[in-house]
């Protein structure tokens, strides 16, 4: 016996006499280590007669119970075999799994042998699959009807074989096509959640051969795909939405032929149905299969499947187009937070919000360069700059700050993104339309810092921020028009709180500058929140404003650290001590008062006690 016959000889014996489980699995797993390594290395003509020695092992070893790492490196040595050398016996070999899986278990056996077979045809079809194609029907109608097995495993195993079937044989598994999507739609809304995700991946696989998955049934097909989004996990979620993002994507590139009963399916088409998915969380164009999800935790599961596909289909539809289309799909994104679907209550406008910013993130990382993003980031300040001018004409007061807020956050991502290069959008004026006037960068955040609802101050404050790390030198120059603006507009209490919070975020970005501010701008701040906490009391309209903003201003100076603190400690201590009560009566009224604004002084209060000790 040579060495190469000893290594393909499985002693059977040996293993026999093994004792427990796990060194059984050991034994088979350095004996199928030792054969693959074998294999690889021998050439064609000199494994070519040892080919018929190891092929009665291996068989012999599918009949066993084996773990799952062992049926892998069983798959794969076979693939070896077939590869090294004939592949006229794996017709032989597909005939064997075939007949165990046709053999129903018996009441009490693991059927852990079914499940080997299983994954060993979907391997062998994988990496082998044209070589085999004469019996490839019969192992689809063995996979279809196993599909129907109430085990879960076995179920889950042979939805990734025909997976792995038709990516192994293309166009040339078309017989089956039929069968196996039939199959795949029934099992997408599975209970088991393993079941839907390994369901989604195969279908994904099967729509890029087969037209019908996104031309006739395309319509069910999203429908399914809704259905299967309520209550998935990561795994589920993403799956499905890979196939809702391939589905609309093929189908907006699908061209009918001639004659042909079927639509032309445009772009804008795909993007309607995936807004009616976002906002309804079915599509309200089928009439008896679509899935009108009442509750709202199921709604929000399946929008935030559906943000993911958005950006699938982004991905997969040619990068042109969106480079065109930008314009138009960002106005897409924006008018979905416009729907009263999108915010019935403040936790689902937030939800919403970080769904469109997801999608808009991920276009900008993955599909724009930086001209692009430059182009992106103007389309963004003029929707803000039309949204404060037509808020009261074409969207609800409600709703506008959050439109305003989701461009604003994805337009500081794009100038952090951009750095320096995003220095000729605040220098330059920005067209809106030829028969409007031009624009400028800073003047609609200003204009948004003047705005009513304090989510799009807040937004248009850390755009500023962001602005001024992108492009330090424009720092002091912001700073000194938040000043000049707070000095103006002293009596605005929008304007109070707009420009405090932009002061105190620019402040906050100096760490980040490299060029720092001056000194002098420092001392110009303190003097402004001094003024503000000292005159509070003089106008009952402003008194809440002016201390809010006064004590946010100070807690701002704490963050440039020593060299402005200390010498200003002195009158920061006088600040502190003149704002609580001076005496033990002052004490008991401020006690038996308790109203909301003694309460939000205070917090500020204790904010900046912490600034200053730390």
């Amino acid at each position: 016996m040579t060495t190469d016959d000893g290594i393909f000889f499985f002693d059977t014996e040996t293993y026999e006499k093994t004792q427990l489980k796990v060194d059984k699995e050991l034994f088979v797993f350095q004996w199928l280590t030792n054969v693959e390594k074998t294999v690889t290395g021998l050439s064609r003509p000199d494994f070519k007669p040892l080919q018929s020695k190891v092929l009665p092992h291996l068989q012999e070893c599918l009949r066993r119970d084996l773990g799952p790492p062992n049926r892998r490196l069983l798959a794969s040595v076979f693939v070896a075999v077939y590869t090294a050398g004939d592949s006229y016996t794996m017709y032989d070999t597909i005939s064997t799994c075939l007949d165990i899986i046709k053999i129903k278990p018996e009441p009490g056996s693991s059927g852990i042998v079914r499940l080997g077979c299983v994954e060993l045809l979907g391997h062998l079809y994988r990496k082998l699959g044209r070589s085999a194609g004469g019996i490839f029907p019969d192992v689809v109608q063995a996979l279809v009807k196993t599909c129907k097995s109430p085990e879960i495993n076995l179920k889950m195993a042979c939805l990734e074989s025909m997976d792995q079937m038709i990516l192994g044989l293309e166009n040339s598994a078309s017989y089956g096509f039929k069968d196996m999507c039939r199959s795949l739609r029934t099992c997408l809304t599975d209970r088991v959640l393993g079941v839907r995700c390994k369901a989604a991946q195969a279908l994904r696989s099967l729509a890029l051969y087969y037209s019908q998955c996104y031309s006739s049934e395309l319509e069910s097909n999203i429908s399914l795909c809704l259905r299967a989004l309520e209550g998935a996990n990561y795994d589920t979620r993403l799956a499905v939405s890979q196939l809702m993002g391939t589905l609309l994507a093929r189908a907006s590139q699908f061209i009918p032929p001639e004659g042909s009963k079927l639509k032309n399916f445009s772009y804008d088409d795909s993007l309607s149905l995936l807004a009616m998915s976002f906002l309804h969380g079915s599509i309200s164009i089928l009439k008896t299969s679509g899935v009108d999800l009442g509750k709202s935790v199921t709604l929000r599961d399946v929008r935030v499947g559906v943000t993911e596909a958005y950006v699938y289909f982004f991905k997969d539809v040619n990068n042109p187009w969106v480079v065109s289309n930008l314009s138009k799909i960002i106005s897409h994104l924006l008018d979905l937070l416009s729907n009263s679907k999108s915010t019935p209550s403040h936790i689902e406008a937030v939800y919403s919000r970080k769904c469109i910013a997801f999608i808009m993130e991920n276009i900008t990382n993955s599909l724009l360069g930086e001209t692009s993003q430059l182009e992106m980031a103007k389309i963004l300040i003029t929707m803000v700059h039309g949204y404060l001018e037509n808020k009261g004409d074409s969207h609800d007061n409600q709703n506008v700050q959050h439109l305003i807020a989701t461009a604003l956050y994805q337009l500081s991502s794009v100038m952090l993104r951009l750095g320096t290069a995003s220095v000729t959008l605040i220098t330059e004026h920005i067209t809106t339309s030829p028969s409007s006037p031009s624009i400028m960068f800073t003047e609609v955040l200003f204009s948004v810092l003047l705005s009513s609802p304090p989510t799009a101050r807040l937004t248009a404050a850390w755009c500023l921020r962001c602005t001024a790390i992108a492009v330090p030198a424009q720092l002091t120059a912001l700073i000194d028009i938040c000043i000049d603006k707070l000095d103006k507009l002293k009596t605005s209490p929008e304007a109070l709180y707009g420009f405090s919070h932009a002061l105190a975020a620019l402040i906050g970005s100096e760490s980040q500058c490299p060029l720092g501010m001056p000194h002098s701008r420092s001392k110009e701040v303190m003097v402004i929140a001094e003024d503000m906490l000292r005159t509070s009391s003089q106008n009952t309209r402003l008194s809440l404003p002016r201390t809010q903003c006064g004590w946010l201003l100070l807690g701002a100076l704490m963050t440039l650290g020593p060299p402005v603190v200390k010498p200003s400690l002195s009158r920061l201590m006088l600040i502190w001590k003149n704002a609580f009560p001076r005496s033990t009566k002052e004490l008991q009224s401020e006690t038996e008062r308790g109203d909301l604004f003694t309460w939000q002084v205070r917090s500020f209060h204790v904010k900046l006690s912490y600034s200053i000790s730390t």
